[in-house]
């Protein structure tokens, strides 16, 4: 296996069966370029991810809590809404990423470095080193922007689906107020030019 190879398959390093203990942990724990969206439940209670590369690796909601990830980095990696509480981060490097919505609860986060994050203020620091720090969680509402904005489009749009809903069923036979004042209208007409 070499240096380069980006690893695409979780599995193949989290299943204990499979995995080569001999095998280098930077190479063992290279996640870059990968999407977890799939997988969002593998890194729960993991012991083995110390030194891991996630290098704009897309971990939206994934679960990481109470896993070691000591001396970890991770460079421009999604981390939206991501569980990563009780997680072992010691000396790890986060840069360039997204961190919005994640929830750092009990983590250790001694030694790690915020590097051009995005959303450390929508992060939850509580019982962490980071705790009442200023641009740390202050804005933590258990979401993302992105999930907020979408959650209210959803929101949004089932109203008027609603009201269009109410506004058909006011109206007899699913005819509009507008089509039966066309319809008198012509019937007025009508009459008019008979009477002449």
């Amino acid at each position: 296996m070499s240096e380069r190879e980006v690893h695409t398959d979780i599995y193949d390093y989290l299943n204990p069966e499979k995995k080569d203990d001999s095998m280098d942990k930077k190479k063992r724990n290279n996640f870059a370029f990968t999407d977890f969206k799939k997988n969002k439940k593998a890194f729960k209670n993991k012991k083995d991810l110390d030194h891991s590369i996630f290098h704009t690796t897309n971990l939206h909601q994934v679960n990481f809590e109470k896993s070691n990830l000591e001396d970890s980095q991770f460079f421009n990696a999604d981390l939206l809404t991501t569980n990563l509480k009780g997680a072992n981060l010691k000396n790890s490097t986060i840069k360039w990423g997204t961190v919005d919505g994640a929830n750092f609860e009990g983590a250790d986060l001694e030694g790690v470095t915020f590097e051009g994050v995005h959303g450390l203020d929508r992060a939850n620091f509580k019982g962490t080193v980071f705790e009442g720090k200023p641009g740390y969680g202050e804005n933590y509402t258990g979401m993302s922007l992105y999930d907020e904005v979408a959650e209210k489009r959803k929101a949004f749009l089932k109203q008027r689906r609603l009201e269009k809903k109410a506004a058909l069923e006011g109206t007899a036979k699913g005819v509009t107020k507008r089509h039966r004042h066309k319809r008198s209208n012509k019937k007025r007409k009508h009459r008019v030019t008979k009477r002449r």
